[in-house]
């Protein structure tokens, strides 16, 4: 059976220790006799113990006075903050009231402010010409976030020849990147094994050879430029 209207303002009031003397000892007994008043009780203990912590101690709104003069049969002085000031637990009990437990939304919990992502690293190799050539050292840079190795033209190549750039890893082996351009800027984009292998550490080195790259897996011409990378 649910507790009427007039009994949950009661509750509530016992609830927050804003009634007193026999009034008080009237709704103690109830509290033993009738279970459903009892539950009542303790449901606005339980609701008005989420609400203390966010209502500080604020003179309540004129509103909220007329509203409760409604609710209360005309006469807000019985609701007991006319005369004493009031309290925080007024004014909690004067918006519960208002909106009902049910209606009482939580303020939003704040979204977590997003953390920013750490920047890629980028790692460069100073290129040292072999001395062969005229060709002055250079840098090459590794941008692990795009995932490609930039090489500007810095290499002499003979007519009928190219540049190829190579890495070499921990176990000495040469493993091909791409060829270079003659002019300008090479940009290599590289597969997921040479990325993790750069990012290792390792050395780059640029080799001559016949058009279209070295016919074996290993450069078969001169090695004209080396350089270790670096994290910068």
């Amino acid at each position: 059976m649910a507790v009427a209207p007039d009994d949950s303002v009661t509750a509530a009031e016992l609830a927050l220790g804003l009634i007193e003397g026999e009034e008080r000892s009237a709704a103690l007994r109830r509290m033993l006799a009738e279970p459903e008043f009892a539950r009542e009780v303790e449901r606005w203990r339980a609701h008005f113990a989420l609400l203390y912590p966010e209502y500080p101690s604020v003179e309540p709104p004129a509103w909220v006075e007329q509203r409760l003069a409604t609710i209360g049969g005309g006469d807000p002085v019985g609701w007991r903050w006319a005369t004493g000031g009031a309290s925080a637990l007024a004014a909690a009990l004067a918006l519960a009231l208002v909106l009902r437990p049910a209606d009482v939304v939580a303020p939003p919990t704040p979204a977590p402010r997003p953390v920013a992502a750490a920047p890629a690293p980028v790692f460069a190799a100073a290129m040292a010409p072999d001395g062969t050539t005229d060709t002055k050292p250079f840098a090459a840079l590794f941008d692990v976030g795009q995932g490609q190795v930039r090489v500007p033209a810095g290499i002499t190549v003979p007519a009928g020849r190219v540049a190829q750039l190579w890495r070499i890893g921990g176990d000495g082996v040469p493993q091909s990147l791409g060829l270079l351009t003659a002019t300008g800027t090479t940009a290599l984009r590289l597969s997921p094994a040479d990325r993790a292998a750069l990012a290792a550490g390792a050395t780059l080195a640029i080799s001559i050879e016949p058009l279209g790259g070295s016919p074996k897996p290993v450069p078969t011409g001169p090695v004209v430029a080396t350089g270790a990378l670096t994290r910068i």
